[in-house]
């Protein structure tokens, strides 16, 4: 997971829900992280990833926890999990920040 992890911190993971609307999130290795909507709003928070899965807490809020990134992910992958409400999410990194 290691591997897919650098490749999240130096570009943007979006994710993609059922109705077809995106949000980019940008993580940095300090542990927080950018979210933008697909509204344009935008929020921030903290996040840790360890053998439980992908915890976030947004600045204000609840957290959350989603699976972990499967390893060996780069630019331009792709994989579906089930986003914190049970949805299923297609989540893919993006080149760029």
């Amino acid at each position: 997971m290691a591997d897919t992890m650098e490749a999240i911190f130096a570009n943007t993971l979006t994710t993609k829900g059922a109705d077809g609307a995106v949000t980019r999130w940008r993580f940095n290795r300090d542990g927080t992280y950018a979210m933008t909507a697909p509204d344009g709003s935008s929020g921030t928070g903290t996040f840790k990833v360890d053998a439980g899965g992908f915890h976030f807490k947004p600045d204000g809020g609840e957290g959350a926890t989603v699976a972990a990134p499967p390893a060996g992910k780069s630019v331009g992958d792709s994989w579906e999990t089930a986003g914190p409400d049970g949805a299923a999410v297609t989540v893919t990194i993006v080149a760029g920040r």
